[in-house]
């Protein structure tokens, strides 16, 4: 199986991974102890709950979700390159998730003893270690905060602004892009029905607030998904 080869030093999302603020020298140790995962095809799981926990991982390309069973499948998280996966399980020594594919998509492990040693030497590696912690607690809270009861229009409107976000903050559209969850999996992760998340989507298209063929959504007026959701904005 083909596995990435690019380093930290020239990785194009080395800013959202931990490599951030590391000299040249302190970013080719870091280098050395991350493994490249084998390329991953849809369907494909990167780690699943209940295993023992070995490290965390970085997106590079493609995407993931995370979900728990519990009686059914509950949708946690939605995840794109760059961002770092499995850091809840840090605590818990297994993970408390599963992590599966929802395209081709490679990834970079990172081995947590490992990781743990070489950030004792180096304590800007240690400071962004604690940041993305603090970070991953806080983008809970504030999803859970946010989804609460608030209607379904707000929730999708929170959701489409989110992502629209983050797919910036990486260089790529924030008007356009493709949506690899499926409906099912939306609804499961903002805590809504399959066909709520079906008719609200066409209400967004009636209104013409966005344009939607299949999976790929094209964001036609962003100010008007802001306004749905500016009292959340604001809290």
């Amino acid at each position: 199986m083909l596995k990435s080869k690019i380093s930290c030093h020239d990785c194009v999302l080395k800013n959202f991974c931990l490599p951030t603020e590391l000299s040249s020298a302190e970013t080719q140790k870091l280098d050395s102890i991350i493994k490249r995962g084998p390329l991953l095809n849809k369907g494909d799981f990167l780690f699943q709950e209940g295993h023992k926990f070995s490290g965390v991982y970085a997106v590079v390309s493609g995407s993931f979700k995370t979900y728990i069973e519990d009686q059914q499948r509950h949708i946690i998280g939605y995840h794109l390159p760059g961002e770092i996966i499995a850091l809840d399980a840090i605590n818990s020594q297994h993970y408390n998730c599963s992590a599966q594919a929802l395209e081709t998509s490679t990834y970079c492990e990172l081995p947590f003893e490992k990781l743990t040693q070489l950030s004792a030497t180096i304590p800007t590696l240690q400071n962004r270690l604690f940041s993305l912690l603090s970070k991953e607690i806080t983008c809970a809270t504030g999803k859970q905060r946010a989804i609460t009861k608030i209607s379904a229009n707000e929730s999708l409107a929170y959701f489409l602004v989110d992502i629209s976000s983050r797919y910036a903050q990486r260089g790529f559209s924030a008007n356009e892009f493709f949506l690899t969850l499926s409906r099912g999996d939306l609804g499961s992760y903002l805590g809504l029905a399959e066909e709520t998340v079906s008719r609200v989507f066409s209400n967004f298209q009636k209104k013409g607030i966005i344009q939607i063929t299949r999976r790929h959504i094209k964001i036609q007026d962003m100010a008007a998904l802001k306004e749905i959701i500016s009292h959340i904005l604001k809290s």
